[in-house]
C-alpha cells in the first residue's frame, strides 16, 4: 500500500466507519445536550475520580481486547476492527474531554479579565483629584 492508497483507505474508515459509530454509540450513551456527559456521571457516582479515569477505563478495556487478539490472532466476541474503531474513536472522545476543559480556562480567563476592567472602570473606585491641592504651612490654600 502506497501513501496515497493508505490516505484513500484511512478517510473511507473515518466517513464509513468511525463517523457512524462515534454518532451512534454518542447518543445512545450521552443523549444530545452534552456527548461527554456518561463519562461525567460515572466519575460523580463513583466519587473520587473525574472523567478522565472512567475515559481510561473504558478505553483499556478496548486496548485489553487487542492485546489479547494479538496473542490469539483470532477475536472471541466480535472481529477486531470493530476493537481498534473503538481504540480510535475513544482518542477523538479524550481530544473532547480536552476541548472542553480548555474552553472553560479559556472562558474563565476571559471573565477574570473582563471583571478585572470592570472593577477599573467602577464608580465606586473614585479617581485621584486632577489637580492636588497646594499645602503651606500644613493647611490647604
Amino acid at each position: 500500500m502506497n501513501h496515497e492508497e493508505r490516505l484513500k483507505f484511512v478517510r473511507a474508515v473515518v466517513e464509513e466507519k468511525l463517523v457512524p459509530l462515534l454518532t451512534a454509540k454518542g447518543l445512545e450513551y450521552s443523549g444530545v445536550t452534552d456527548t461527554n456527559r456518561n463519562f461525567k456521571m460515572i466519575a460523580e457516582e463513583v466519587g473520587d475520580v473525574d472523567k478522565y479515569t472512567v475515559w481510561n477505563i473504558y478505553f483499556q478495556k478496548h486496548l485489553f481486547s487487542l492485546k489479547s487478539w494479538m496473542k490469539l490472532r483470532q477475536a472471541l466476541a466480535e472481529p477486531i476492527e470493530g476493537r481498534i474503531y473503538d481504540l480510535i474513536n475513544y482518542l477523538f472522545i479524550f481530544l473532547t474531554l480536552l476541548k472542553e476543559d480548555q474552553e472553560k480556562t479559556e472562558q474563565h480567563l476571559h471573565d477574570l479579565a473582563e471583571q478585572n476592567v470592570k472593577e477599573k472602570l467602577s464608580p465606586s473606585v473614585k479617581p485621584p483629584p486632577a489637580t492636588s491641592p497646594v499645602v503651606r504651612y500644613g493647611a490647604p490654600f
